[in-house]
């Protein structure tokens, strides 16, 4: 009988069942952009396995991801596995997401939460309830489970394009975090990404910095409960907030508690523009890469997109990830 050991990685949980196995590696977008009205996206992860072990992709359970969990974000059908095309292609069906009108049936644009566990396995078929027959005490044939968690942002604008299928691209310029973790360093590369360094408040607000000009995605950790004004992209405290976060990348105020993750958008320029972000929080412990895109639109989406190692990295090889996607 095997025994599986959980771990946590920003918060989501891995399981290791062979402790001598490699678990699968992976690269993925921060968010995975798709257009209402544009047919059908696919996500092919393309996960790799240094053993040749066979490898599969499932949903991640509450117990897992929680809040993040497909089973509490979006229980629609509009995003489900295409078996047909691979073990781990994900797609994005934008007619399943639509009324008889056509519209979308959620207020566009809108980001739901992904949370996926990529799977390895020894021979024979995949189950992907095999964490049912583990809690029963029976057999099971996976070697090791790591997490994997995205925002699918689901853009509108009246496309009616509706034969196109998108596939994500990684092109961007990508900032290793590690680069970041000074005042000095992160107003470089704000100025780099045509934005300015936010002019701090007080001391205590130093590291503080308002992306401008390039859109730009953001992964904001937040500590504690705290607001982001969407409008001003002001990170605000605030204790009136309730628990549970709430996901998208415009509209209303994001709200988010303990270190949940929220995501928020920086487009154009001027005084109301941009977002800031505290450096600390988003960038010194967290390996994750910020990349730049370009406009959005039906025939190519083009995501904001961050190198995600299921190992903490070190430099030399956060830099050939992020420079390899």
């Amino acid at each position: 009988m095997k025994t599986a050991f959980n771990f946590l990685f920003f918060g989501y949980s891995a399981h290791i069942l062979e402790i001598d196995n490699n678990p699968p590696t992976f690269k993925t977008p921060c968010d995975w952009r798709a257009k209402a009205g544009c047919g059908i996206a696919y996500f092919d992860l393309t996960p790799e396995d240094a053993d040749g072990d066979s490898i599969s992709c499932r949903w991640s359970t509450m117990w897992e991801a929680s809040e993040m969990a497909r089973e509490k974000s979006h229980p629609n059908e509009a995003f489900y596995w295409d078996r047909n095309r691979g073990n781990c292609t994900l797609a994005y069906d934008s007619f399943l997401d639509e009324d008889e009108n056509g519209k979308t049936l959620k207020e566009s644009p809108y980001g739901r939460p992904i949370a996926i566990q990529v799977e390895d396995y020894s021979d024979g078929d995949y189950n992907e309830f095999w964490y049912e027959s583990a809690l029963a005490g029976g057999d099971f044939n996976i070697k090791s489970s790591m997490p994997l968690v995205f925002m699918a942002v689901v853009e509108g604008g009246g496309v009616d394009e509706s034969h196109l299928l998108m596939d994500p691209n990684f092109d961007g310029l990508c900032a290793p975090s590690e680069a970041l973790k000074t005042y000095d360093q992160a107003k470089s590369f704000c100025e780099l990404e045509g934005g300015a360094l936010l002019t701090p408040i007080n001391e205590d607000d130093t590291n503080l910095i308002r992306l401008a000009g390039t859109e730009i995605w953001l992964n904001v950790l937040a500590s504690g409960d705290k607001l982001i004004d969407q409008n001003t992209g002001e990170l605000l405290n605030s204790s009136s907030w309730g628990a549970g976060p709430t996901y998208g990348p415009c509209g209303n105020p994001t709200k988010s508690s303990n270190v949940e993750t929220i995501y928020v958008s920086a487009t154009g320029s001027g005084d109301q523009s941009g977002v800031q972000c505290n450096v600390n929080q988003h960038m010194d412990d967290k390996k994750k890469f910020i990349c730049t895109h370009p406009n959005l639109d039906c025939h190519s989406i083009p995501p904001s997109s961050c190198a995600i190692s299921a190992t903490k990295a070190t430099y030399s090889q956060a830099e050939a990830i992020c420079q390899s996607v």
